[in-house]
């Protein structure tokens, strides 16, 4: 993993702000539309965004910024998967070099259990982390990869 230094907090730039950079730079290099409404997780817990895939894809965006345990954006989609067998999930799970988990134990620990509920529910769930910095291309295989999973 590497930042390009030229952090958020120099542009000034609300975490807020970022969450819905995020969102647009996905809907125009995956060619989707995030939705307004909120997804029924089946828990109290929200999703940061989410689009409809090809039936039955979903993609569900979270964005760290300040959370100090990031698995817990993970990990509430686990009862989710579990209780809707019909569903399948792409995990976009978005950090900044300002991210407060970005580079700690907790961030990997995250990664981890992603990559474990790949193995949990293979063909239901897809997990991807992506650590955007504005520098370049963060996407670049973003578009293939958001494809074959909803083939």
């Amino acid at each position: 993993m590497h930042f390009v230094r030229g952090s958020l907090q120099t542009l000034g730039v609300s975490m807020a702000k970022e969450e819905k950079r995020v969102r647009e730079y996905l809907e125009r290099r995956l060619n989707l539309k995030f939705e307004q409404g909120r997804l029924d997780i089946g828990t109290r817990e929200r999703v940061d965004a989410w689009a409809q895939l090809a039936r039955p894809w979903f993609l569900i965006l979270e964005v760290e910024d300040q959370q100090n345990h990031p698995t817990t954006n993970v990990s509430k989609l686990w009862s989710f998967l579990e209780s809707k067998r019909d569903v399948r999930v792409v995990l976009v799970h978005v950090y900044f070099p300002t991210s407060r988990a970005a580079t700690s134990s907790r961030g990997d620990l995250a990664t981890w259990l992603g990559k474990r509920l790949e193995r949990m529910f293979p063909k239901r769930f897809k997990y991807r982390r992506l650590d955007i910095d504005w520098g370049g291309d963060t996407c670049k295989d973003m578009k293939t990869s958001c494809a074959l999973f909803t083939r």
